[in-house]
């Protein structure tokens, strides 16, 4: 019930990447610890509730958040705001309010019958997910000029 279409990005993520990483193709994996620790955590994962949590942590992140990330990188450099080239990512055309989009997905979880246990799974599982994308955002600040590849 929160896997839907209007949430699906990877079109938009390889335009990005296209952007600020040239030479970059699907087959070519990146040289980044981070992606490699995040990749390995969503491989790993052998509980349904798992990728619950990385979901919830990706798509409401990039509901909320996100949004201002991407008008932050499109001010900062020179990019055409609301889903344009290199910050594609961070549009969603297909959900037209965020903030009841984000209520509605919300109560699709609130109605899975996760009992107490499976909760507390999947919020420690939201925690691990905020410390991989924590470790994203520190990696790109750390050594922005290597993947950095539009003017600044």
């Amino acid at each position: 019930p929160i896997c839907v279409p209007a949430l699906e990005r990877l079109a938009r993520l390889e335009a990005d990447l296209a952007v600020w990483l040239p030479a970059w193709t699907p087959e070519a994996p990146l040289d980044s610890p981070a992606t490699d620790a995040y990749v390995g955590r969503l491989e790993g994962a052998t509980w349904g509730g798992a990728l619950v949590a990385h979901h919830y942590t990706r798509y409401l992140g990039d509901l909320s958040g996100g949004q201002a990330i991407g008008r932050i990188l499109a001010r900062t450099y020179g990019l055409e705001a609301q889903g344009g080239d290199g910050v594609a990512f961070y549009a969603f055309p297909e959900v037209e309010k965020p903030k009841l989009y984000k209520d509605a997905y919300r109560a699709r979880l609130d109605a899975a019958g996760l009992d107490g246990a499976e909760v507390a799974r999947v919020v420690a599982e939201v925690r691990v997910a905020f410390g991989l994308n924590q470790a994203l955002f520190d990696e790109l600040g750390t050594d922005l000029d290597r993947y950095r590849r539009v003017p600044a």
